[in-house]
């Protein structure tokens, strides 16, 4: 198994809950809660910063914020509906947000894309694939995301 988790990330172990997949292949751990709580006890930390200054250290690293996914939701991940990013705006400067994502309906990807051109914010897109155990890449046109794109760097024809 940890040989599987390694090959599927180019040999590297990337989250606490790939450690947290190997300890339940082996039989460590009961179930994924106490995997991640032995993953805590053995010295995990996330360091954690408020929105506004993670943006703010971003952008002083010449990086692009976009939110990711915002209709994805579901266990650790929020749902950000417009109302609410609107809401969010007014403290934290993002550049953008990921527009197409495959499990966001045709109403929030709609939802999405008016607010980004109501509020002058890039247009990102994402599939979220992060290995042959997921879903495949999808093919976003390019001209869809082409400000983001232009704003690192890449020419769309």
């Amino acid at each position: 198994m940890r040989e599987t988790v390694l090959a599927e990330q180019g040999g590297a172990v990337l989250r606490p809950v790939d450690n947290a997949r190997l300890l339940l292949a082996h039989g460590d751990a009961a179930d994924l809660a106490e995997a991640l709580t032995m993953i805590r006890d053995a010295g995990y930390r996330q360091a954690l910063a408020p929105l506004d200054r993670a943006v703010v250290a971003a952008h002083a690293s010449g990086a692009v914020a976009v939110l990711a996914h915002p209709g994805r939701g579901g266990g650790e991940i929020y749902r950000f509906d417009p109302p609410l990013i609107d809401e969010m705006l007014a403290d934290v400067p993002l550049d953008g947000i990921e527009v197409y994502y495959p499990t966001h309906t045709n109403e929030q990807t709609a939802a999405y894309a008016a607010l980004a051109w109501r509020r002058g914010l890039l247009v990102g897109a994402g599939s979220d694939s992060h290995g042959p155990q997921q879903r495949l890449p999808i093919a976003y046109p390019a001209r869809s995301t082409a400000a983001l794109l232009a704003r690192c760097g890449v020419e769309v024809s």
